[in-house]
């Protein structure tokens, strides 16, 4: 097999791997001057269509651990709520439901897709109920029945409790439809890294 040949496979097999060839990531929004700090408890919601479950849990194990690695304590939104424990709309009674819980920060983490939705967005809104909402809008989308026939990108959103304020917001390069999720947790990961190299987050083992 000639090198140029070889070279292709090994394109393909990465690309099968990673479920697609780029792991670009980019940043959306980042506010100031509210990044670098420590927080006691976060809580990881990763969203997925209702049926996905299993999946989501282990996305949300896996973003955790890497949490861990910086020292922030976390839990998975799966695991401590259940698959519909924070559905349904209302962003306030959720905020108290978490305060009263401990948390004081949160981790949205959902596929979102690259179909044109015609809703536009103020820049403002990142501090508004828009983004503190946020996971309610995501599952929605999730849901709908053609969400799985389009391209996708992860986006993560983390939200300060205290301050009721959007700090980051990062995503990554689009990804093919697909309908199986075993590369998320590759593709999620680069998430929290480009979260770190923004200074969202931050060694607190120091």
């Amino acid at each position: 097999m000639s090198e140029l040949k070889m070279q292709r496979l090994l394109c393909i097999l990465l690309v099968g791997i990673t479920g697609c060839s780029t792991t670009r990531t980019t940043t959306s929004w980042l506010a100031e001057p509210l990044r670098n700090k420590s927080y006691s408890e976060i809580l990881v919601a990763v969203v997925l269509p209702v049926q996905d479950s299993v999946a989501r849990n282990e996305i949300e194990k896996s973003l955790q651990e890497q949490l861990l690695t910086m020292g922030y304590r976390s839990r998975g939104a799966g695991r401590a709520y259940g698959t519909d424990g924070l559905a349904g709309p209302g962003a306030q009674s959720k905020y108290i439901t978490l305060c009263k819980d401990g948390f004081d920060a949160v981790l949205v983490v959902a596929p979102v897709s690259d179909k044109p939705s015609g809703e536009k967005i103020a820049e403002q809104s990142m501090y508004d109920s828009y983004y503190i909402d946020r996971a309610s809008r995501f599952r929605e989308a999730v849901n709908k029945s053609d969400f799985q026939n389009s391209g996708f990108h992860w986006e993560a959103v983390f939200i300060d409790l205290g301050f009721l304020r959007t700090i980051g917001v990062v995503r990554t390069a689009t990804f093919p439809p697909t309908g199986d999720w075993e590369p998320a947790t590759y593709q999620t990961g680069k998430l929290i890294s480009r979260m770190k190299k923004e200074k969202i987050f931050s060694s607190q083992n120091q």
